[in-house]
């Protein structure tokens, strides 16, 4: 259990990260930690190590979490919106509701869908 931690894959507007982090989110990007250049699979092993949800609009993390729920890979969590049905502002309102309610626990191997 604890306080979500997240990891902004590249296809995450910055605005997002920006107002995050002055809400107090603990959020990185992936080029922060200098794995933007890693397949998403690997993103998504990266970010289990390291605690942190990965947070993003790219459609190929939804096969991804498939693979790693028939293979019984477990990992820290998926947020996941479509960048068409979704404001940047919606982003981070949900985010932050996320941030402040929920427990990292929550998210555990699975998808959550934005918006909520």
């Amino acid at each position: 259990m604890g306080q979500m931690k997240l990891l902004m894959d590249v296809h995450m507007p910055i605005a997002v990260t920006r107002a995050l982090r002055r809400a107090g989110i603990d959020c990185v990007t992936s080029q922060d930690l200098s794995v933007e250049r890693l397949p998403d699979d690997a993103l998504l092993v990266r970010a289990t190590e390291l605690g942190r949800i990965v947070v993003t609009q790219d459609d190929d993390f939804l096969a991804i979490n498939a693979d790693f729920q028939l293979s019984g890979k477990w990992h820290a969590g998926i947020i996941y919106s479509r960048h068409s049905v979704i404001t940047i502002g919606q982003l981070v309102a949900d985010l932050s509701l996320m941030g402040e309610c929920m427990d990292s626990s929550e998210v555990e191997k699975r998808i959550t869908y934005l918006p909520l």
